[in-house]
């Protein structure tokens, strides 16, 4: 089988890249002076901040993006208004339930990390999250109708902005604390919201047809979705959450280092997941399983291409890597990196095995794995974190991904028939590709 809509793919995998690069690349040069400005022990305060508000941000996005995506790409335009309003009301009630929950958590969480100024830091993020409720809607209503644009220069403002302030303080000699950080993301925030509402305002019908049955089904979508999502931050970010309860801030400092430099190897994960769910929701309604599981080995086999290159060259040079990204003072993070850049060869199996499940109306069962893992990640992250200290996360962490890779074959093989072997074959086919692509180039040129 082959993809019918290449014009699609090309233009919005153009933009869903960019997208993902801005994030990351504004992400990336905001840590970089951060750690040169600020203490290890801050800067590890402010990663765990970091990792707690991705709570609220991975709980919305999953009760409202692949719900809103799929129903708006299999009804007709007369439903969409109130698909669209209750996606809004279950966007506003989740929200206004997480902060509840968060105001009540954060005195104690600051306790436990000896870290203070983590109450006024969530007090003066409650206001962005609010911001965040448009934020987010424009952003999936813009990938609901399979453009990507309006999300590209809506992530650039609200991280770019962010970056901007930091770097002007930084080349001023001016000083700021971690407070000073939450106002710079809230001022980035609230530009986007503005920016994106520009790109999004022509998909943005409001209706009161059905609004009711259309949040219940809304809800008993998201809900597996919202239990994926919750599960997977918790997999992939309890080992961080342990070592600041275990171990010490400057602990989550180091481990967060050799994690950002990984991240930057996810780049074509995040980029071609973004596009596959669209797309696989909409090709599932007229050609069925065989469209998915298509979908599913040619996506892993691409993103697998793309990456092998950055884990090899980042596997050896560790040291160098850490040096010019971060300084010499988290030369700790070595021996880390060297282990959890194995994590991205699992990420591409995970995350595309979760998008081709919720595509086809299964998120129970990506719920059941996903829940599974990460309860097995609390389990091995505590036993090897008190065994071999701070390295132990990474262990436990990568043993998890191991055993949850395993699993999912087998369950996708059940459900879609995928063969593993299918996928690997399109990583060479990727890479004959682009040698093809190449050539013809240097042909025309000579």
């Amino acid at each position: 089988m082959k993809l019918k809509s290449n014009p699609y793919w090309l233009k919005s995998g153009f933009y869903s890249i960019l997208q993902t690069l801005s994030v990351l690349l504004f992400g990336f040069a905001s840590f970089y002076l951060l750690v040169r400005v600020i203490s290890v022990s801050d800067f590890g305060t402010w990663t765990l901040f970091l990792t707690i508000i991705s709570v609220l941000e991975v709980v919305r996005n999953g009760l409202i993006r692949n719900g809103l995506i799929k129903f708006l790409n299999s009804n007709r335009i007369e439903e969409h208004g109130g698909i669209i309003s209750a996606s809004i009301v279950l966007n506003s009630a989740v929200t206004l339930i997480i902060l509840s929950g968060m105001a009540l958590a954060v005195k104690p969480l600051a306790l436990l990390w000896e870290a203070p100024m983590l109450v006024e830091m969530f007090y003066i993020y409650f206001i962005t999250a609010i911001l965040l409720i448009p934020f987010s809607l424009f952003e999936v209503l813009q990938h609901a109708n399979l453009t990507f644009k309006g999300a590209f220069y809506g992530h650039v403002t609200k991280n770019g902005i962010f970056f901007i302030i930091i770097l002007y303080y930084y080349l001023n000699d001016a000083q700021f604390d971690l407070v000073d950080l939450v106002w710079f993301q809230l001022t980035g925030t609230l530009v986007s919201v503005i920016v994106f509402y520009f790109f999004s305002k022509q998909y943005l019908i409001i209706g009161f047809r059905r609004v009711g049955y259309w949040t219940m089904k809304q809800f008993h979508f998201g809900k597996y979705v919202i239990g994926t999502n919750l599960s997977s931050m918790i997999y992939k970010s309890i080992d961080q959450i342990m070592l600041g309860s275990l171990m010490s801030t400057a602990a989550v400092a180091f481990y967060n280092t050799a994690i950002r430099i990984t991240n930057l190897v996810e780049v074509p994960t995040t980029a071609v997941s973004a596009i596959v769910f669209p797309q696989s929701a909409k090709r599932f309604s007229t050609d069925g399983l065989s469209a998915a599981k298509y979908l599913y080995e040619r996506s892993v086999g691409v993103i697998l291409a793309l990456m092998l290159p950055a884990v090899v060259i980042i596997f050896f040079l560790p040291g160098t890597i850490i040096s010019l990204i971060a300084s010499d003072k988290y030369l700790s993070a070595v021996p880390i990196l060297q282990i959890t850049i194995f994590y991205t060869l699992f990420l591409p199996f995970a995350r595309q095995f979760g998008t081709i499940l919720d595509s086809v109306g299964l998120p129970n069962i990506n719920f059941y794995i996903t829940a599974g893992n990460a309860l097995m990640n609390v389990i091995l992250n505590y036993v090897f974190i008190r065994s071999f200290g701070m390295i132990g996360a990474a262990y436990g962490t990568l043993l998890t991904y191991f055993l949850g890779f395993i699993l999912m074959q087998v369950v996708i093989r059940q459900k879609l028939k995928v063969e593993l072997s299918k996928a690997m074959v399109h990583i060479f086919v990727f890479y004959k590709e682009i040698w093809v692509s190449f050539s013809q180039i240097v042909t025309r040129k000579q």
